[in-house]
């Protein structure tokens, strides 16, 4: 058995993570969503450039 572990954002982040969330909430779904995409591939691209993990950008294609 395996699995593909994706590194996240450190729990220093989650009052960045809450603030983001919560703006999300305020607008439509679709911006909404959209918002968070952009946010979750800004922190993603930082971590690989930090070395913290590769995750692969097609893999998570699906998981929109």
């Amino acid at each position: 058995m395996s699995a593909e572990v994706i590194p996240f954002p450190k729990t220093k982040n989650r009052p960045f993570i809450r603030k983001q969330a919560a703006h999300a909430a305020g607008m439509s779904e679709k911006g909404g969503n959209n918002y968070l995409r952009i946010q979750l591939d800004k922190q993603r691209d930082t971590m690989e450039r930090r070395g913290q993990g590769r995750c692969d950008r097609a893999g998570l294609q699906g998981r929109r």
